[in-house]
């Protein structure tokens, strides 16, 4: 096959190409990262939303960095995490249970706003870094049955 050959191929490979790299490498980051787990671990019920945020940023594990990809919603039960399907394809949106989820500051580690860490699970399962006022608007939101002193300070 010659060059000219492979140039007129190109603009049907490539797009088949470039999407099967796509789908590989964010099914290897919901993998790795631990989403995978946490949606099997805290599957996502029909409970409707008090807050929702979206195109919010966060850090799932200290290791995938969402940056304006996340959706954040306030449950009476729990709060639920989700994904933009194109950045995650691959991954189902969950919903943590108030009371498995533990606060901690984050101190040091960015240089704009505060940050708090989010524990999910009484085993430590994941961890989701997001910033204070946005946890602080997701707890105001939950009201009385969710979250009962869940707050960063």
């Amino acid at each position: 096959m010659d060059a000219t050959q492979l140039m007129d191929w190109f603009p049907y490979v490539f797009p088949v190409f470039f999407v099967c790299m796509w789908l590989g490498v964010t099914k290897l980051l919901a993998w790795k990262s631990g989403w995978e787990e946490l949606q099997d671990l805290y599957p996502d019920r029909d409970d409707p939303a008090l807050l929702s945020l979206h195109f919010q940023s966060g850090v799932l594990n200290a290791m995938l960095q969402m940056s304006g990809v996340l959706g954040l919603a306030a449950t009476r039960t729990g709060l639920r995490l989700r994904i933009l399907r194109l950045f995650g394809p691959f991954c189902r949106p969950f919903l943590v249970p108030w009371r498995e989820i533990r606060v901690e500051p984050v101190t040091g580690r960015f240089v704009f706003g505060r940050y708090v860490r989010l524990h999910f699970g009484t085993a430590d399962r994941g961890t989701l870094e997001i910033s204070e006022r946005t946890w602080q608007r997701l707890v105001r939101h939950a009201g009385p049955a969710g979250v009962a002193g869940q707050s960063a300070r």
